[in-house]
Order: structure tokens, then sequence, then C-alpha cells
């Protein structure tokens, strides 16, 4: 796929399986050749023009349209089951040996910090190896939240698990922040309205010492 005229470049655009990032290329400066993740494959070439004017135009604003394909219904459907089945750092479960992410889920929905609106569409598991430093994380392009199976213990108030499953639904609220802030005053504010909030921190630190 040959695009003209990208921030007065030429660009072609291969796509193929990759992990953890969305894109990579290389240019000599009149010419690139970008290999994007096969997940936007069959992404309309405006789409795909779109982000591409983003990463090389060095214009203002994030790429909307990409953003609308990513966010679309179509597209979380079509793609999370390749996501979730290529991805090995996944239990594929929201029950843990000794916590549940789906009562932690309705426990901050009782509390009335989520919706159930909230959860609508998102899936949620217990990643394998238990992360310390990354607790919890929202795969907004497939709105799938992991949570470390670190969090899988009695050792902890079950209210740690919540703030950090809490915490990811904040993300997964926002949708795709591309060329956007993630953690802006709006999200920080939400953040700290959970009761309890300096203790559960002061107690996530401890588990990261």
């Amino acid at each position: 796929m040959r695009f003209e005229g990208i921030g007065k470049m030429t660009v072609d655009v291969e796509f193929a399986r990759m992990s953890g990032s969305l894109c990579r290329y290389s240019t000599d400066g009149n010419h690139v050749t970008m290999i994007m993740a096969d997940y936007l494959e069959d992404a309309p070439p405006d789409v795909i023009e779109d982000y591409l004017r983003y990463v090389f135009s060095k214009r203002s604003g994030p790429p909307r349209r990409f953003i609308e394909h990513i966010s679309s219904e179509g597209f979380i459907s079509s793609q999370r089951p390749r996501f979730l089945a290529r991805s090995r750092r996944f239990t594929l479960s929201t029950e843990g040996e000794h916590r549940s992410l789906a009562d932690s889920l309705e426990r901050l929905i009782e509390m009335g910090m989520l919706s159930r609106e909230d959860s609508e569409g998102v899936y949620l598991t217990w990643s394998r190896h238990p992360s310390v430093s990354v607790l919890g994380t929202c795969h907004s392009m497939f709105r799938v939240i992991s949570v470390s199976n670190a969090l899988d213990t009695d050792a902890l108030p079950e209210d740690c698990l919540d703030f950090v499953l809490y915490h990811e639904f904040l993300h997964a609220r926002q949708g795709a922040r591309i060329g956007m802030r993630k953690h802006d005053a709006e999200f920080r504010r939400e953040e700290r309205a959970f009761p309890g909030y300096e203790r559960i921190k002061a107690d996530l630190a401890r588990l990261r010492n």
C-alpha cells in the first residue's frame, strides 16, 4: 500500500505480525518503508493515511479518523480474539487462586466507582506472571484489561486489587489516546477519589519494594 505526499515523502506500508508495538519504519529522508501490525490490514486506506500524517507530517492533534476506526465495535470484535490468542501473557480468566477480578468489578460497581456501562465490552484477565513493576495494563486498542497475579493474594487488602482495576477502567473509559496525555488532570482527580487512596498507594509501594 503506497501513500504519496506524506510529509513530502512516499510511504510504503506493509502489514505483519508484531509484538508490543503498532508499527516500525525506516527512511532515507525521501522514502519510508513502514511495517504496521496486521490487526490493521483491513483498515480503509484513509484510516492508514490519517495515522501516517500524524506520524510524519508533524501536524498538531491526534489522528481522529484512525482512533475512531480502532475504537469501533467492528474492529474490536474482529481483532480482539486474534490478540488474545497470540498473547502468552494472560490466563484468559477472571478467577485467580485467591482473588476474583469479576468479584472486584462487582465491588467497584456497588461502590459507585464504576457503572455497569463502564464494564460492557471490556475483557478482564489475570496476567500469568507476578509483575510488581506493572500491576495492571489497559490494552485500549482491544478493550482488554490485565492485572498482575502479584495481586492474587490474601496478603493485601482486597481494595488494593480494586484500586488497580479501577485505575485500568479509567483508561478503558478514556479509550485510545494516541497523541493525547493519558494521566491528565481529570484522570488524576478521578483516581484520587477512590476511598483510601493514600493508604492503598502506600500498600502497593510496599509490594513493589
